[in-house]
């Protein structure tokens, strides 16, 4: 095999992050999953393309499949990939998802037989691993009275029958894969365990050409282990095949929210660090094209509802009868004039509780709206320690305010060159820290970058948008 290819399977997944590489069982075992993705994205998809599509109505790319070469040296690597024996340093409980919300239903895929059309996968508002957490329990059926932890020499004899798993893949022994899977599926394991082990089968299924077994396998993965690696992973082999049909030649827009909240769950808010970067990038790229259609599109969304302009109608009371900034109303609906709206036009409105993660690590803030992934930014923080890490609500919103320059003491207004908030301003908690915000800027090459006084600084259409959704108490998290 070339070095650069194996190189990029072998190699981690993601960037290290201080205080995130915690020793956890599925650390050395999701390294397999990240090559799989793309693997099941070429020839195991059953694809000669995959359909690359921007807005609704605009023109269509496309993307190369890899080459049969190329796949089969991606599945030779996998022993390449074989997790660690060593038992795993115990940290805190991973966080357990709660009550899902509504579950939406994954619609039957090309190929697949009607036994699938009905299944559904737990769409959770928080589904999503929390940095340097690590299973806590072991699943159990039946639950027995006790929880206590596994030893050191269950972990290592665990993690030792999923090696030899993947060296029966390694060698396209699916028949012994699959012996060996369902045997230890048959057995109490841990959270981390249970889940690699049905993604694996689901591998297995898909290899054997069995594509509803494979997909039951993977939802079964993410409905019952979402706030695993092997969940993650297994969402976004169920996303990479929804987004196929769903953004095909005649896009299917009813798939689009669906497909959305799988690459969302597969992101989490740590940006995605279960995956390799190239399918990190991917899934951003797609998560930022369905969202367009969802916010700005024709693809129906459940965060949205039409509301009919009446007589007299003005922009500022629609907005407050329905509890939403005006800028959302203008940004959804691409108003020009604020001033007039038109009686009988439909106005498309969005309502949604808005969270924002700022990751001084990436350099980003993504925001969500109802637990889902929405957008993400490239933005610039303080050097050292001037960003604050911690947990804050907005506090006040304000469009070009009179910015109070704290080394001059001056009162600077919009307009003046030296002005530094750009259009927006986002206060957050004066309790906490003060004069920290979410702002635009006057200089763009600043960002990415870590110059600012201590604010969170991003490019002035991005801090429009966020504005626009980003209500009075939103949540915004501020990490390492």
């Amino acid at each position: 095999m070339p070095s650069d290819i194996a190189n990029l399977i072998a190699g981690p997944g993601s960037r290290s992050r201080a205080g995130r590489a915690s020793s956890s069982p599925g650390k050395g075992l999701f390294l397999f999953l990240m090559v799989l993705p793309a693997v099941l994205g070429g020839a195991y998809l059953g694809l000669q393309k995959t359909g690359w599509v921007a807005l609704p109505g605009a023109g269509q790319g496309q993307e190369e499949p890899l080459s049969q070469a190329a796949e089969k040296e991606t599945l030779l690597s996998l022993s390449r990939s074989a997790p660690s024996t060593q038992p795993p340093v115990r940290t805190a409980p991973r966080p357990r998802a709660t009550a899902p919300v509504q579950a939406a239903p994954i619609t039957t895929a090309p190929g697949s037989s009607p036994a699938t059309a009905g299944s559904t996968v737990a769409r959770h508002a928080d589904a999503t691993a929390v940095k340097g957490a690590s299973p806590s329990r072991r699943h159990e059926a039946p639950k027995p009275a006790t929880t206590s932890a596994p030893s050191a020499k269950v972990i290592r004899a665990d993690a030792k029958r999923i090696r030899k798993v993947d060296s029966y893949l390694q060698a396209s022994d699916l028949d012994s894969a699959s012996k060996a899977l369902e045997k230890f599926l048959s057995e109490p394991h841990e959270d981390d365990y249970m889940a690699h082990a049905h993604y694996r089968l689901g591998i297995v299924k898909r290899l054997q050409k069995d594509e509803v077994g494979a997909r039951r396998e993977w939802e079964k993965v993410v409905k019952t282990y979402p706030a695993t690696d092997a969940g993650r992973v297994a969402a976004l082999a169920i996303a990479d095949t929804e987004y196929v049909a769903a953004c095909a030649t005649v896009p299917q827009y009813q798939r689009w929210e669906g497909t959305r909240d799988l690459y969302s769950l597969a992101m989490g808010t740590d940006n995605g660090a279960a995956l390799q970067p190239i399918l990190r990038k991917r899934a951003v790229e797609r998560l930022m094209q369905l969202n367009n259609a969802m916010l700005y599109g024709d693809a129906p969304y459940s965060c949205a509802f039409e509301y009919l302009v009446q007589g007299g109608d003005v922009l500022s009371r629609v907005a407050q009868l329905h509890g939403v900034d005006p800028q959302a109303i203008i940004v959804a609906n691409r108003i020009t004039n604020p001033n007039r709206i038109r009686a009988g036009k439909r106005l498309r409105i969005i309502k949604a509780e808005c969270r924002i993660v700022v990751d001084k690590s990436d350099l980003t803030l993504t925001w969500y709206l109802d637990g889902k992934w929405v957008r993400q930014y490239a933005c610039c923080v303080g050097p050292d320690n001037k960003t604050p890490v911690g947990t804050y609500r907005i506090e006040v919103k304000s469009i070009k305010p009179v910015w109070h320059d704290p080394k001059t003491k001056r009162q600077i207004h919009y307009g003046d060159p030296a002005y530094a908030l750009g259009t927006r301003w986002l206060k957050l908690d004066e309790k906490i820290v003060d004069g920290l915000g979410i702002h635009g800027t006057s200089d763009p090459k600043s960002i990415p970058g870590r110059v600012s006084n201590g604010c969170i600084r991003l490019l002035n259409e991005h801090v429009e948008e966020l504005y626009a959704f980003a209500h009075l108490d939103t949540l915004v998290i501020i990490q390492e």
